[in-house]
């Protein structure tokens, strides 16, 4: 009897000791698991701390001490990425591992391709790729670390409800053999079921446990999130005043451009009055001295008469400028919509453009439809068209070649279609789909900011809200074509007028 109490309280620890083993073996292997995860995560996002530090202060010595930093976040990143590994034995925890891997490796490519870019100076352009990409994957990856804790806690809670089984499977024995001996079978049974409540414990705390730290990635991952919309707040706002930048230097090349153009008939004028002024002196000398011919009236008068054709031809010409500049300045310093005439308001875009082509062997011409009008923001729509036309001299035709640039627009429906053609080298394929992107151009460092066409798909799609799009093939020119709204839409912001 004391040789098989013996073998029954032996075999009851033994799988007592077995049993808390492999449950200690589990909840330390979580845990650390558990802490790897938290460290990556916030490994994660201290480097996006640092490249949105490094896009506000766009100071080259604070981007390079912060490219250090992330060279050192890097280093331990690496560290703690192979002791996860080397716990991930499973294989579906290899398969996350290695899904988490292609996450991160995403977010590094990013990461490096900002750091290399703010580092060589191009800070808008790496605002953009923080703002459409580079947000969206650590996004995806922090959510990618929450859901690897949640995977972590019901893999502990499944070995929990194991161990339960297990403890019960072996309380039931236990219970069986103490029927041998009232005694043996009393102090079994009372050891196992303490032995039972220190486990369930151990368990309950490491769920608790578990739970809590769930509960602070969720509050973290909110928070960054919160960050991550102020970001993107403040990216948007960047934009907006880089738009706004864009069109009041628009506004300023015009000026230089229709001053340098009104300067030719002012001067003519100048002249003509001068001149007319000189020989009504030597009319009034020749009246006073008693000398003066029916031929020097004549001639005075004929004088007269050319100089007055000069007068008025040249100052004509000099209102006809001016009335044009007036009305596209003032359209492009507000956002009112009113109703145009869009052949004639083409005219006035043109005539305020001409100092840009009038040098060029280019023609621009207005094939707008006589009749056509339609409601919309005129400061948006001289903006888009100038843009268009620039574009069109600056990269489709090299400075002596001739083309012909065409503007074409008519009613279709509910809608207005404009269309600006040029007969022009055209767009490479792999460039095409780049043309709306901001900062892209093809003529950098030779005054191709790629900004004008990046304006003009802003303007088309959030003011006047309509489309655009761009056919083109190398060596057959280029057609862009814009799709708007021919009456204002309901809720379109701002006073309604008609000229």
């Amino acid at each position: 009897m004391l040789l098989f109490l013996v073998l029954i309280i032996g075999t009851g620890l033994r799988n007592m000791h077995q049993i808390k083993g492999r449950m200690d073996d589990i909840v330390n292997v979580s845990n650390v698991k558990s802490t790897h995860i938290a460290n990556l995560r916030s490994i994660a996002r201290e480097r996006s701390l640092l490249i949105y530090h490094m896009i506000i202060a766009r100071d080259p010595f604070v981007i390079d001490e912060d490219v250090q930093q992330a060279a050192r976040l890097a280093g331990e990143f690496v560290r703690i990425r192979d002791a996860f590994r080397e716990l991930s034995t499973s294989v579906a925890e290899r398969q996350r591992f290695e899904e988490m891997m292609d996450i991160v490796a995403r977010s590094s490519a990013l990461h490096q391709q900002i750091m290399d870019l703010l580092q060589r100076g191009q800070y808008d352009r790496a605002n953009r790729i923080l703002q459409l990409e580079s947000l969206g994957v650590q996004s995806q990856l922090l959510s990618f670390y929450d859901r690897i804790l949640d995977e972590q806690r019901r893999v502990t809670e499944s070995a929990a409800a194991a161990a339960g089984s297990e403890y019960q499977r072996s309380f039931y024995l236990m219970l069986v053999l103490s029927g041998l001996t009232v005694l043996s079978g009393l102090f079994i049974s009372f050891y196992t079921i303490r032995r039972t409540s220190e486990a369930e414990g151990n368990l309950r705390d490491a769920n608790r446990t578990l739970e809590e730290r769930v509960g602070r990635r969720t509050a973290d991952l909110l928070q960054a999130n919160q960050e991550l919309q102020h970001t993107i707040r403040s990216l948007n706002e960047a934009r907006d005043q880089l738009v706004q930048s864009e069109k009041m230097a628009s506004l300023g090349g015009m000026v230089a451009g229709i001053s340098h153009e009104i300067n030719t008939p002012l001067g003519i004028a100048v002249t003509a009055s001068s001149s007319l002024s000189e020989e009504v002196r030597k009319l009034s000398h020749i009246f006073e001295s008693g000398a003066m011919r029916r031929s020097d009236l004549q001639h005075f008068m004929d004088h007269a008469a050319q100089a007055d054709d000069i007068l008025s031809s040249n100052l004509s010409r000099a209102a006809e400028l001016i009335h044009s500049f007036k009305q596209i300045a003032v359209d492009q310093s507000r956002a009112d919509w009113r109703t145009v005439e869009v052949r004639k308001y083409f005219d006035e875009i043109l005539l305020s453009l001409q100092p840009e082509y009038k040098r060029r062997p280019v023609q621009v011409i207005n094939e707008a439809q006589a009749d056509l009008v339609c409601s919309c923001q005129p400061g948006a729509l001289s903006q888009i068209v100038s843009n268009l036309v620039l574009n069109a001299l600056i990269h489709a035709f090299e400075p002596e070649q001739q083309g012909v640039i065409r503007l074409v627009a008519r009613r279709d429906g509910e809608e207005v279609e404009i269309r600006c053609e040029d007969d022009g080298k055209g767009i490479a394929a792999e460039h095409i789909i780049h043309v709306f992107e901001p900062f892209f151009t093809t003529r950098r460092g030779r005054g191709g900011t790629g900004l004008g066409l990046n304006i003009v798909y802003n303007l088309v799609t959030s003011q006047l809200q309509g489309r655009i799009s761009v056919q083109s093939e190398p060596g057959q020119g280029t057609v862009f074509t814009i799709r708007m709204p021919a009456q204002r839409p309901a809720g379109a912001a701002g006073s309604l007028a008609t000229v």
